[in-house]
Parts: C-alpha cells; structure tokens; sequence
C-alpha cells in the first residue's frame, strides 16, 4: 500500500472541475469542488439512490449513477475519487508496532476480523502513524472490485478510493467545513453509520465509527451508544458539530440535548463532505490498493521518475556546456596573452641568440690568447733545448704533441737532448735523417716528434729545471719557422 502524496492545490480547481464521490449502499452523492479564498469549498451537489450491490458482485445501478456524473459533468470530468461509507469501508485508529507499511497491511488483513466488521476477503489501506496509533481502514474486495468495474463500464477514470470517515476528517482539516481553531468534535450521521472525529488544531485527534444507527433514531436504538460515542473522548472541546439529515440530526439533540453548537442549515450533509474530501486529497488520506489506484501510482512514478531523469540530463549537459565554455574561454584567454608575450618572447629570444654568439666568439678569443701563451712558452722552451747550430723550418703543435723539422749538425745528438727535459715524455724521429754537405758546412735534415707531459699552467717559462710548463694548446695550431734558428 503506498500513500499518494499530498492534496493538488486550490489553483488546480480553476484549470479542472473535480469530482468526489460518496458511496454508500443504497445512495450516491457527487460534490464538484469550487474556490472560496483560500480553501475549497463544496461548488455543487447531486445525490442518487441506487440499489445495492448484486451476489455476484456486480453492481447495475452503480454503473447508471456514474454515467449520469459523467453526463452531468461534461467530458473533463472523468476522474472520480470514491469514498466509500460504513458500511461499505470501515475505519479505525489502531496501536500498531513500528513496521513497514507492507508488514502493518499484511498482518490486518490476516486478521481483520479481529478490528473490523467483516467477513469476508478484506483491503486494507493503511496511513500515517500519529501518537502512537496508525490510520487504518478496510473494505471487502467484492465491493472494491465493482466499484472499479463500474467505473470502467461507465467510461470514468478511477483516480482514488478511500475510507469515507477519513475523507471527511480531511475535508474538515482543509476548512470546507467552517470550525473554530482549538479542539473541534464533529458527529457524522448516515442512516447506517455513526462517526465521531475530533481535530485539535487542524491535527486528526480521534476517529470512532458505529454502525446500524436507524433513520428515525427511536428510543430504543442504541442510546448507549450513542452517548459512548459522544463521550468526553480526549478533552474538552471548543466547537461541536453535528452534520447529516435533518431528521436524523435533531433527533439526536433531542435526546442529547445542548451538545451541538454549530447546527446551522448551512452545514453540508455528511456525505457531502466525505465527497468533499476524497475530490481534495485524491487518495491522500487512507487509499486502498485497487488495480486502478495502483496503475495511477505506477503512472505517477513513472512520469516522476521520467522527469527526474529528463532533469538530470538536462542538469549534465548543462553542467558540461557550461564546463566546455569555461574550457573555451580559459584556452582563448591563454591564446590571447600568449599573443600578447610573444613579441617579448622573440626578441628575448634573439637577445639570447646574441648572447650566446658573443660567448662563443669570447670563448674563442680567449681560446686564442691561451693558445698565444702557450706559444710563446713552448718558443721559450724549444729555443732553450735546441743547440745552437740548429734552425727549424717547420713546428706543429697538436693536442699533447710538437712535431719538429729543421736543420742540425747532428740529427742524433737532438734526441738525448730533449730526453732530458721535464715537459718532454718521449722522443721519436719522424722519417730518415738527410745530410747535406755545402762546402765546409755540413748538416743534417731532422723530424721529430715530442710527446708532451701534462705541466704546470702556462705564463711560467723558463728551463725544465726551474719547473717550467706548457698547457695543451688547441689541436691542429701549426707554423712555419723556415730559417729560424738561436
């Protein structure tokens, strides 16, 4: 048994007529809504008499009385929320433990014999738990069936069907009926039904039915009754009513006289405001599960579930437009200031281009004097080690090499000569030793080649044995000395 959710509001009235329906055994009333402010007030009513439910279950003259709403409603009214009165449905305020509402309906209808005056197979709706007591009502499935079968028979949809006694307690709560705030005791009365329903401050304070209350009320019906009915129940209270037929209700105050304040004929029966409240909670109060008010609800989730889900969608892409416009406006702000660093960063660019051609120019202008300082250290040292009677014609300095070419006396006596020096490592000639003889002059071509030692930085010449070094020159530096000798 599920719950619907609370009653449409009053602007619904304007776009739609609605149409409650009390059903009894022998009558039907049909009230169409209308506004008064700001609550609901009863627009119009009709009342039919009709005959009981056949033994088969069917029911012909209820089939009639819902086609004669429909005629007289127009086309747009073709949803009907029924409430059924004593002693088609019964209600009660049960203590029940602290169960799911499937568990509370299951366990009533097992025994429903128990709470209710039915035999029969029994629905049970259950509603909302206040102080303890839970909102529970019952009807016979044969009934609920013809109500449906009727209705569909008669081209009307089924909206609700609901418990007449709660229905009247909603419409009492929503102010169809005119009632002083505080604590109100309402008596409703049907020709088979006694109801006594208390509000305290708009809240359901107590709800208890009787049945078989005769039309004329003789003396001897069920007096006792009646005044337990109409006992002190559950405080003092601010205002009394007491709706239902004329006869019936000054009967009534006759016999309990000087209890009911508000009799006034303006008040509207009690079939009329239990139809009043099941057009304006449309099943919100205590529904049973009929086939129909369960395909309403199925509908009623599906389209919830369709619109949640339409508005997720709806919320996703949005989230992701807005996300990708975000991302657009981000990458075209970036462009715009990359536009606007880009001439910086050109011709901070160039500056460094420049930057590191200069240093590489510097680097090679200090590269040469270094080379020039060794030059002139391995002059120094070359010009020492040589004898005198020597010239070259030819030096080139490598890595960690000097070649050697020129002209001595002595080719052989050149060797020894450099062996003895700290900053030579070895000695080799180079190609064969010519000799050439001019006159009384004679001398020898030579080629050597000096593997040099890793010395001292360059700056210090001097001789080998004052500590003098030479640093590695720059591979490939040669020069010609043809001639050139001490």
């Amino acid at each position: 048994m599920s719950i619907v959710p609370g009653p449409g509001r009053i602007g619904a009235l304007r776009r739609r007529p609605v149409v409650g329906v009390a059903l009894a055994r022998s009558s039907l009333t049909a009230v169409r809504l209308s506004r008064a402010g700001w609550r609901a007030a009863i627009g119009s009513s009709r009342v039919w008499r009709i005959e009981p439910p056949a033994e088969d279950g069917t029911w012909p003259a209820l089939v009639e009385a819902f086609r004669a709403v429909r005629g007289e409603e127009g086309p747009d009214a073709l949803e009907l929320h029924v409430a059924l009165l004593a002693p088609l449905a019964w209600a009660k305020r049960i203590a029940l433990p602290r169960v799911r509402e499937d568990e509370a309906v299951h366990l009533l209808e097992r025994s429903a014999e128990r709470f209710f005056p039915l035999t029969t197979s029994v629905c049970v709706g259950v509603g909302r738990r206040r102080g303890g007591l839970t909102a529970v009502a019952a009807a016979s499935n044969r009934v609920l069936g013809a109500v449906e079968a009727a209705a569909r028979e008669a081209g009307c949809r089924l909206g609700s069907v609901t418990s007449g006694a709660y229905a009247a307690a909603e419409a009492m709560r929503r102010g169809v009926v005119p009632v002083r705030r505080g604590h109100v005791r309402a008596v409703l009365l049907h020709e088979e039904s006694l109801v006594r329903i208390e509000l305290n401050h708009g809240a359901l304070q107590a709800l208890r039915c009787l049945p078989a209350i005769a039309a004329a009320l003789p003396p001897e019906c069920a007096a006792h009754q009646i005044r337990d009915l109409l006992g002190p129940g559950s405080g003092a209270c601010d205002d009394t009513l007491v709706l239902g037929p004329p006869p019936l209700r000054e009967a009534l105050e006759q016999r309990l006289g000087g209890l009911a304040e508000a009799s006034a004929p303006a008040l509207p029966l009690a079939e009329e405001l239990a139809a009043a409240g099941a057009a304006w909670a449309r099943g919100g109060t205590v529904p049973f599960a009929t086939a129909a008010f369960r395909t309403t609800l199925r509908r009623r989730v599906w389209r919830r579930r369709a619109i949640l889900a339409t508005a997720a969608a709806a919320s996703a892409a949005l989230a992701a437009a807005l996300h990708l416009a975000g991302i657009r406006s981000q990458t075209a702000a970036a462009e715009a200031r990359r536009a606007e660093l880009r001439p910086a960063v050109e011709a901070a660019q160039r500056v460094r281009a420049e930057i590191a051609r200069v240093s590489a120019e510097v680097a090679e202008v200090e590269a040469l004097d270094a080379a020039r300082s060794d030059w002139i250290s391995l002059l120094a040292q070359l010009t020492a080690a040589l004898p005198p009677d020597a010239s070259l014609t030819s030096l080139r300095l490598l890595q960690d090499e000097v070649r050697l070419e020129g002209w001595a006396r002595s080719a052989a006596a050149l060797v020894p000569r450099f062996e003895r020096e700290s900053w030579v490592r070895s000695v080799r000639l180079g190609s064969p030793v010519r000799r050439e003889v001019n006159g009384p002059v004679v001398r020898e071509r030579f080629s050597l080649s000096l593997a040099l030692r890793p010395l001292l930085p360059a700056g210090r010449s001097g001789r080998a044995g004052d500590g003098a070094a030479l640093r590695p020159a720059r591979r490939g530096v040669s020069t010609a000395a043809g001639g050139a000798g001490r």
